[in-house]
This record gives structure tokens, C-alpha cells and sequence, in this order.
């Protein structure tokens, strides 16, 4: 399959650039019909063609400067602006990863650190190559993603504001003006929640907004649970301080960092070499520490194994299965299945995650209206029957 997208990509560019085959009209949409199907939405989708692009160029030595100008031909306005700057930068003479490095936007940090590190080491175009399969890999965990439950969950936490600040500002005063009235003692229940309501009426200026930044931060949480972290780690960076995210944004890591290392592996690169320019281009701070302890065990005469053991990026037995498969010959293809089975390790927590705080979200909910529900009808119930 991948080879069948690459094949689509440098033919399309090819006929995009020469235009004289009389099909390309049809070819063109059953393209964009297939990366559709496929991919699902365009942003991953156009990443995922960036990158299959510079690495067919890469690999074919084919010019990068008029392969991404033919490719910023089909883009929308921003977007072919920022590839176009970057096939000047690189028809200037800069080098791939710094060109990407001075557009921002153009690739994602996980993209261009990637880039860095193939360039480096001399495995870009196979870099690459890995990297656009990782965004596939993304684009099709997003397209089972639960982007309408989030929404339901904004237009639940929304509508609560509002009705809070309605009752607050204009009801809570009335009703209690009336049972004054009446001469009628209200329940203790009934007054705790009025006088809540009442409380973040007067000061809606300071509760309301903290209400809705508390509720930003947990759909936060929730896309970076929906999305290997990526939408929530970029809406709210200090998710990574929170426990569980920390701890699956680590093994993502190092799922990324054993990738990099089976592809030093097949062109016959240093282990130790490799670990040493991921830890120079990092730029995540989560990752600076752990890389930089396995340095110092590796300068310590430990190998590269003992290093990714003492920065926790790997426990025990991982780094006991990657020494047997070393020892026998087979430590590609073990560190690309290990990646694998991280990668779904961290889907499958963040879905168990998420659907434990769907039910709690909605059982929050549920007490609230009942709370509600209770407090308001529980002062007419003692009015009638004072009354009668």
C-alpha cells in the first residue's frame, strides 16, 4: 500500500508538471477520492503527502525546490505560502531540516525532529519514509475518534454556565422574595444551593471565567486523550505535568526513539551516535532529562540499552528482549515491533481513560439536575403543605 501511494504521488507530480496526459483530469480526482478514503481528513492527509513527497525526493535525488512548488500548486492559500517558502529557502542553497525549521507550521516538532535526526544520520529518506507511515497511523487512529462526544460535553458544560448565571442574576432573587412573602421558612438544602447560585451571580466576572477555563483544561485532557496527545499537548502544554499524560507522552516518545533506532540498525549506524543526536536536536523539555541521563550512562561504558533503561524511557524487561534479539541477529525488527506495541498501548489506555470519564462527566451531570431539581421543588412541596 505504501508503495502504491508513492507511485500516485510521483506520477501525479510528474503529469502536474508536464501536463500532456489527456486522463489527468480523471486521475486527479480518483487521487483525491483514494488519500480521502484512506486518510480520512486533509490535515493529516496533507502531511502525510509532504512528507512522501520530500522522501520520494529524497531517495530519487529528484529537485525538492520544484517537487514542493508543484505540490503548493494544489494547497489553499496559507498553506501553499508556507511551502513555497520553503522551496525558496531550499532553491537557496539551506538544507531540508533547517528550511522547515525557519516556516513554522509547515511540519509538525515531531516531523522536523525526525527530519533532523535522518538528516544527521544519514537515513532521511528512510526517516521519512517511517515518519509519513507514524501520521498515517495517527490520521487513521483519529478517524475512530470521539471529536462528538468532546462537543456534546463543550455544549453541556456551556448550557451549566448559563443556566448557573441566569438563576443567579435573576431567578434565585425572586423566589426567595416570594416564599418572604409567604412567610415560609426555606429547607437548609434549598438554602446552600441558592446561596451558591446566588454567589456566582454577584461575582460572575471572577467565577464564571474560572468555571470556563477548568472546563477548558478538561477538554484539553480529553483531545489529548482522543488524539495521542498531540491537539491537547498543543492547546495546553502543562498537560504533560499531569501523571497519566506524562507517563504516555514518555512511551510515545520512546516509541519514536526505538523507530529511529531500527533504522539506524538496518544502514549500519552507531547506536550510541544516534541517541546522542536525538538528545541534541530535543527539543521537548520532558525528554532533554531522560536522554540526557542515558548519555551519561553510555559515557559510563554502558550501552545504548542500559542508557534508555536508567531514563526510564524503557523498563527492564523491554531492554532484556531488544539484548536476546541483538544477540541473535534480529534487533530491527523487534525495536519496529516494540514501537508498534507502544504506540497501541498508549491507544488503548487513552480510550479505557476516556470512556471511564464519559460516565462520570454524565453522572456529574445527573447529580447536578437532581440537585437542582430537588432544591427548587422541595420549598413549593413545604409551601402547599403549610397551606393546607
Amino acid at each position: 500500500m505504501d508503495d502504491l501511494f508513492a507511485l500516485l504521488v510521483l506520477v501525479k507530480f510528474a503529469m502536474k508538471q508536464h501536463e500532456t496526459f489527456p486522463f489527468w483530469a480523471g486521475l486527479d480526482t480518483a487521487w483525491e477520492s483514494l488519500r480521502f478514503r484512506v486518510w480520512g481528513r486533509r490535515s493529516p492527509v496533507r502531511q502525510c503527502m509532504l512528507l512522501w513527497i520530500l522522501q520520494l525526493c529524497v531517495d530519487k535525488q529528484l529537485p525538492l525546490d520544484r517537487s514542493l512548488q508543484a505540490f503548493a500548486g494544489d494547497l489553499d492559500a496559507p498553506a501553499a505560502e508556507q511551502i513555497n517558502a520553503v522551496a525558496r529557502l531550499i532553491a537557496n542553497g539551506v538544507s531540508l531540516p533547517d528550511a522547515l525549521q525557519q516556516v513554522p507550521g509547515t511540519v509538525s516538532e515531531s516531523s522536523l525532529l525526525a527530519i533532523q535526526v535522518g538528516s544527521a544520520s544519514g537515513t532521511l529518506a528512510e526517516t521519512l519514509r517511517e515518519e509519513a507511515r507514524r501520521l498515517q497511523r495517527v490520521a487513521q487512529h483519529r478517524g475512530s475518534s470521539y471529536v462528538g462526544i468532546i462537543a456534546q460535553f463543550v455544549a453541556l458544560g456551556l448550557v451549566a454556565v448559563g443556566v448557573l448565571l441566569f438563576m443567579g442574576v435573576y431567578l434565585v432573587p425572586k423566589y426567595k422574595k416570594i416564599f418572604a412573602d409567604f412567610g415560609q421558612p426555606l429547607p437548609e438544602i434549598t438554602q446552600s444551593v441558592w446561596g451558591t447560585m446566588h454567589w456566582l451571580g454577584s461575582t460572575a466576572l471572577i467565577s464564571m471565567p474560572a468555571m470556563l477555563l477548568l472546563w477548558w483544561v478538561a477538554i484539553a485532557v480529553a483531545l489529548a486523550l482522543d488524539s495521542r496527545l498531540t491537539r491537547g499537548m498543543r492547546l495546553f502544554p502543562a498537560l504533560s505535568s499531569f501523571p497519566l499524560i506524562g507517563k504516555l507522552h514518555l512511551r510515545l516518545e520512546a516509541a519514536k526513539t526505538l523507530r529511529w533506532l531500527a533504522i539506524a540498525v538496518r544502514r549500519g549506524r552507531p547506536l550510541a551516535a544516534l541517541l546522542e543526536t536525538i538528545h541534541w536536536h530535543q527539543r521537548d523539555p520532558k525528554m532533554i532529562g531522560p536522554l540526557a541521563r542515558a548519555a551519561e550512562v553510555m559515557k559510563q561504558g554502558g550501552d545504548c540499552w542500559d542508557g534508555l533503561l536508567a531514563a526510564r524511557l524503557l523498563n527492564s524487561r523491554e531492554v532484556a528482549l531488544l539484548q536476546s534479539a541483538q544477540r541473535v541477529g534480529n534487533l530491527s525488527w523487534t525495536l519496529d515491533e516494540m514501537s508498534l506495541r507502544m504506540e497501541r498501548q498508549v491507544d488503548d489506555r487513552c480510550r479505557i481513560v476516556f470512556e471511564s470519564l464519559r460516565p462520570a462527566v454524565i453522572g456529574l451531570a445527573a447529580i447536578f439536575v437532581g440537585v437542582y431539581v430537588v432544591s427548587f421543588f422541595l420549598p413549593l412541596v413545604s409551601l402547599i403543605h403549610g397551606m393546607t
